[in-house]
C-alpha cells in the first residue's frame, strides 16, 4: 500500500455503492437552492463590513469583483470535474483520482479547515444580527453571554443554539432539510432586495471620495476611493472571498443528486453567478449610502438603513437575516458532513464515522461531533480571524481542484465530459494564479496557524497509515 496510490474514476463512484449509501433525493432546483443556501449569508450580511471598514474602504466593490471572477474561474474547472467524477467527497476525491492518496488527504484536510471555521464564523455572524434584533425591541442580552473572551465577555452563547437546531436537522434527513434550506434561501434573498429597494434613493457617489476617514499616500494607489491601497483591496478580496465559499458545498451533494451531470452544471455555475451580482450591488450600495468607516461590521446592512432613518425596515431585514443566515449553516455542515463519511469510507478517519442512521439514512454521529466542534470555535474564537483561516483552506483547496483538471485531462483524454470548462488550461492556471495573490496577501496574518494545520494533518495521515498497512 503506497501513499501515492491512485484511485480510478470508477474506484470513486462504485466505493458509495458499497454498504449502507444516502439516498438520491435532489433535483436541479433543490441543488441550485443549496447552492444559494451555501452562498447567501454572512458574506454580505458581515464580511462587507468588515472588508470595507479595515482593508477595502468603498472600493469593496472591486474587491467582490476580483473575488467573484476568481471564484468563476475555479468554479468552471470545478465543474467540469464534478459532472465527470458525482462523489459526495468533491475535492478530496478529485485528487486521489488525479494525484494519489496523500495529496487527497491533505486537501480533505483543508476542506475541513474551510468548512468548519466557514461555519463558525457564519453562526458567529448571526449571533451579532440576533443581539442588534433584540436590542431594537428593547431586549439587551448579558454582554457575558453574547461576547468571546477577547472582547471582554466569557462566551458567545447563541451560536450554540443555532448550530444544535441545524445540527437536529440535518440528522433527520436530506430532504427535509433541503425543504427548510428553500424556506431560509427565500427569506434572505427577499431581505437583500429589499435592503436595495430601500436604500438605492438614498445613494451618493460622492460617499465614495468623501469621508472623515484619512488615507496614507505613501500606499501603493492610496486615493480616497482606495484609503488602504492596492494592496488593502486585493486582501479585502481575500475576506470577502469567504463571501462566495460554499459553491462546492453542491458537488458534495452529488451522491444524493437524481440527475447529477446535469442538474450539477446548473447548480454550480447558476448560484454562483446569482450571488456574484447581487452582492456587487448590495456592497455598491453599501458603501454609497453611508461613509464607509461608519459602517457597523456586525450588522452592515441594518446599519445603512438606520443611518438613513428607516429603523423599521432595518428592523425588518434584521429579522431576515436571522432566519436566512441559518441555511449557510445548515448547507455547509451538511456538505462537510458528507466529504468527511467518504474520508472515512476509505479508512482515512476512523470507520466508526460511516454509520449511517438506520431510519433518516444520515452520517448522524459526524454531524453530531461537528456541531460540537463549531459550537466551541463560534463560541470563543474572533470572527475576521477564523473568516480569514477558513478562505486559506478554501483557496488551498480550490488551487488542488485546477491542477486536478490540468491532470484528469491527460489522465482521461478520451472520457465523457458532460460539462467541458472552456480554454481549460488557461482557465485552470489564471485560477491557481489568482488564488496564490490572495492566499499571499494575508499569510502574514494567519501564515503560522495555516503552518500548524498542515502539520498536524500530516502528524495523523501518517498514524492512520502506520495504522493501516499493520492490520
Amino acid at each position: 500500500m503506497s501513499i501515492f496510490r491512485r484511485k480510478t474514476i470508477k474506484d470513486v463512484l462504485d466505493c458509495s455503492s458499497k454498504g449502507p449509501g444516502l439516498k438520491k433525493t435532489l433535483n436541479s432546483f433543490d441543488l441550485f437552492m443549496l447552492g444559494l443556501g451555501a452562498i447567501l449569508g454572512t458574506g454580505i450580511f458581515v464580511i462587507t463590513g468588515e472588508a470595507a471598514s479595515s482593508l477595502s474602504g468603498p472600493a469593496v466593490t472591486i474587491s467582490y469583483a476580483i473575488a467573484g471572477i476568481t471564484t468563476i474561474f475555479i468554479a468552471l474547472t470545478y465543474t467540469e470535474i464534478a459532472t465527470m467524477i458525482p462523489s459526495a467527497g468533491g475535492a478530496y476525491s478529485y485528487t486521489f483520482v488525479a494525484f494519489g492518496e496523500i495529496f487527497a488527504w491533505m486537501v480533505s484536510w483543508m476542506v475541513i479547515l474551510y468548512f468548519l471555521l466557514s461555519v463558525s464564523t457564519i453562526a458567529a455572524g448571526w449571533s451579532g444580527y440576533l443581539v442588534a434584533m433584540l436590542k431594537s425591541g428593547g431586549i439587551n442580552l448579558p454582554m457575558e453571554l453574547t461576547t468571546i473572551p477577547s472582547e471582554g465577555g466569557i462566551v458567545n452563547i447563541l451560536p450554540m443554539f443555532i448550530i444544535a437546531a441545524i445540527a437536529l436537522m440535518l440528522m433527520r434527513g436530506t430532504k427535509e432539510s433541503s425543504k427548510l434550506n428553500i424556506i431560509l434561501v427565500s427569506v434572505k434573498i427577499i431581505s437583500i432586495s429589499l435592503f436595495i429597494y430601500t436604500a438605492a434613493p438614498h445613494f451618493d457617489a460622492m460617499n465614495y471620495f468623501k469621508h472623515n476617514c484619512l488615507f496614507n499616500t505613501d500606499l501603493f494607489m492610496s486615493s480616497p476611493y482606495m484609503p488602504f491601497g492596492l494592496h488593502g483591496v486585493i486582501s479585502g478580496a481575500t475576506l470577502v472571498f469567504f463571501a462566495y465559499n460554499g459553491f462546492d458545498s453542491i458537488a458534495s451533494a452529488a451522491e444524493e443528486c437524481k440527475k447529477p451531470k446535469r442538474d450539477l452544471i446548473i447548480a454550480i455555475l447558476g448560484s454562483l453567478t446569482f450571488c456574484m451580482i447581487l452582492y456587487i450591488i448590495a456592497s455598491g450600495i453599501l458603501v454609497g449610502v453611508m461613509p464607509f468607516n461608519l459602517i457597523d461590521k456586525k450588522s452592515s446592512l441594518p446599519s445603512a438603513l438606520m443611518y438613513t432613518d428607516h429603523n423599521i425596515t432595518a428592523s425588518i431585514i434584521s429579522a431576515g437575516v436571522v432566519f436566512g443566515m441559518a441555511s449557510v449553516i445548515l448547507v455547509q455542515t451538511f456538505a462537510l458532513s458528507r466529504v468527511i463519511l467518504t474520508v472515512a469510507r476509505d479508512k482515512l478517519l476512523p470507520s466508526y464515522l460511516t454509520k449511517i442512521h438506520a431510519k433518516y439514512n444520515t452520517p448522524y454521529r459526524i454531524i453530531i461531533i461537528l456541531g460540537g466542534l463549531i459550537s466551541l470555535i463560534a463560541g470563543f474564537v474572533p470572527l475576521s480571524f477564523i473568516s480569514t483561516l477558513s478562505s486559506v483552506g478554501a483557496l488551498s483547496s480550490f488551487m488542488v481542484v485546477c491542477l486536478a483538471l490540468i491532470a484528469l485531462r491527460k489522465r482521461y483524454p478520451d472520457i465523457n465530459r458532460p460539462f467541458t470548462c472552456p480554454l481549460a488550461h488557461i482557465v485552470a492556471t489564471l485560477s491557481i494564479i489568482l488564488c496564490l495573490i490572495l492566499l499571499t496577501s494575508v499569510m502574514e496574518q494567519v501564515g503560522i496557524y495555516t503552518l500548524i494545520w498542515v502539520i498536524l494533518g500530516l502528524v495523523i495521515y501518517f498514524i492512520s497509515y502506520k495504522y493501516r498497512k499493520n492490520t
